[in-house]
Order: C-alpha cells, then structure tokens, then sequence
C-alpha cells in the first residue's frame, strides 16, 4: 500500500487542486457533467480509486479481479470514449509497458479525451534505468515479470514526451 501512495499522493494532490477551481473554470464541452471526472488508463483493478473518491472511470485492457472504479475494458490506444469526455485523465505507470512505438499514439489518444489536464507519471532517465539494471542482476531468476518489461521495453524519456504533448498544443508542466 505504501508504494501505491508514494505514487499517487502527488496525483491525489493535483486533483484535488483541480476539484476546487472547476467550478470557476467550467469546461470545452457543454455536455461535460458539472463535476470533476476523472479517466485513469491503464489502472489496474483498484489504482487511483483506492484515493480518489469523486467520479472515475478506469481503463485497463483486462482486470484481474472487480475495479474499484467504473471499470471498462480497453486499450489506451483507442479508447472506448468521445474527444473531451474528460476533464482530467491520469496514467501513472503504464508508458513504460507499452513497447516504444506505441507510446506516442497512447499519449495522443489520452490527450484526446481530455478536456483539462493530463497527469502523467512514469520512471525515466539513467538513474532508474541503473535501479532497474541492479536489481534483476540482484534478484536473478526471481526478478518479476514488470521489472523485465521494464528492461525489456526501455524506459520513457520525458523530453519525448513533453514533445508529443507540447506538439499536440498543450501546455507541459513539471
């Protein structure tokens, strides 16, 4: 539980900060409901509904067991939704599973359904690639299967990302 935290805490704190000044902001998208929804991609069966409370909806391609959330079936290279369905999506942890020809076009469909902000987390850089490295050195045999992916993926490189956004015309802040 204590690593889901330590990844969603700043999440949990965006969205919080978003919920408060919806209201005054308002949306793009008349049909948008008058409250926060929130897509998380690539969520897994509980993610950031084991914290965020108010309205959301996740999307993995399958569920291990019952989403604590809405829960659909999908992949975030098409997702099941309508352009600006939501004012915030959020994906902590999935860039780095997807092999890295499909990272741009996940970028760009999350980017897509968003109708306000796109929070994104995922490790990058030599120092988790080096935390990576050692501990399958470590680990050996029993290293697990996403630390492998990981590895056998690469990981994202946030310039790249920042680009993709930044090209699709959205602002990119750190």
């Amino acid at each position: 539980m204590l690593s889901y935290a330590a990844r969603y805490y700043p999440i949990w704190k965006k969205l919080q900060q978003l919920e408060a000044n919806f209201s005054e902001s308002g949306s793009k998208n008349p049909k948008q409901p008058r409250h926060l929804n929130v897509l998380e991609a690539g969520s897994g069966a509980e993610g950031l509904a084991l914290f965020w409370k108010g309205a959301l909806t996740s999307v993995d391609l399958r569920f291990k067991r019952r989403p604590m959330a809405r829960g659909i079936a999908g992949s975030v290279l098409a997702l099941p939704f309508a352009d600006a369905s939501f004012r915030a999506v959020v994906s902590c942890d999935l860039l780095e599973h997807l092999p890295p020809d499909h990272r741009q076009a996940a970028v760009l469909e999350m980017l897509r359904v968003c109708d306000g902000s796109l929070l994104l987390g995922f490790p990058s850089g030599a120092a988790a690639g080096v935390m990576y490295q050692s501990l399958a050195s470590k680990w050996g045999a029993a290293a697990p299967d996403w630390l492998m992916e990981h590895l056998a993926l690469g990981l994202p490189d946030v310039s790249e990302v920042a680009g993709w956004i930044e090209e699709g015309g959205w602002q990119v802040s750190c």
